[in-house]
């Protein structure tokens, strides 16, 4: 075991630490793997932090903010969740940040708490990682707080290409949903392959979509297998594509 010291400048309810995922996130250094981590109140706004860890350095010092990301807009939650999957199949990998109370305030028709996924390439220009003009967003329902848990299933249609799975527990009054969106040459597109509904499965399901396992592909099998909760009905729901 290895005990690193925080350095990251403690703000008070910022929930530095929400969610993290390591993944290839260090530039030019991508043979490293680095750290993402969500801090969905920070500044009431939401941040991820890309760290890495910098043994040589003093304790106190052992662990440095490589970038900082800024969530959106206000009361988001943005950095609630994150995804790590590898779009281009390139040295680096993307970082899909999940933001489940996202509401569109510029719009005079807002719709509240729809929610939505921002999505981050690492740019070998900027030497940063930059937003990608694409986000996924659902179906835009009130209260449905789409990204409130996201995954990668794996490749789910054997074309290449990582596919993701996305929560809205709150959708449909609370009975939720999850839309899975298929990987391509151009990424992801904002049109889900499928959605899923807690009501085609069982009227009794509430939440469903709150939290997802990892993926995992049986022996003798070729397409993953993975599972979704449906928190307040207290049921998991395991899905095989075919």
């Amino acid at each position: 075991m290895v005990k690193v010291v925080n350095n990251l400048n403690k703000t008070s309810y910022g929930y530095i630490g929400y969610s993290i995922k390591l993944g290839r996130f260090c530039g030019k250094r991508a043979s490293s793997f680095c750290a993402a981590t969500g801090a969905p109140g920070m500044f009431n706004i939401g941040q991820v932090r890309l760290l890495k860890r910098v043994p040589k350095e003093p304790k106190n010092k052992q662990i440095q903010v490589l970038q900082r990301i800024r969530g959106p807009n206000m009361w988001s939650r943005f950095g609630h969740c994150l995804g790590v999957v590898n779009i281009n199949n390139n040295p680096y990998d993307d970082l899909l940040v999940g933001a489940p109370l996202y509401t569109e305030w510029s719009n005079p028709d807002h719709v509240p708490d729809q929610g939505m996924v921002f999505i981050y390439h690492y740019s070998e220009q900027s030497e940063e990682y930059e937003q990608e003009n694409v986000f996924l967003d659902g179906s835009k329902l009130p209260y449905a707080r789409f990204g409130s848990a996201l995954t990668d299933i794996g490749d789910s249609n054997l074309d290449g290409f990582v596919d993701i799975v996305v929560g809205a527990p709150g959708e449909n009054d609370g009975a939720g949903s999850i839309y899975i969106y298929l990987g391509s040459t151009n990424g992801f597109v904002n049109v889900p392959s499928q959605k899923i509904q807690a009501l085609q499965i069982s009227s009794k399901l509430r939440g469903f979509g709150f939290a997802f396992s990892n993926k995992q592909v049986p022996p003798n099998k070729q397409y993953p297998v993975f599972a979704a909760t449906s928190v307040l009905s207290e049921t998991v729901v395991v899905f095989t594509p075919k």
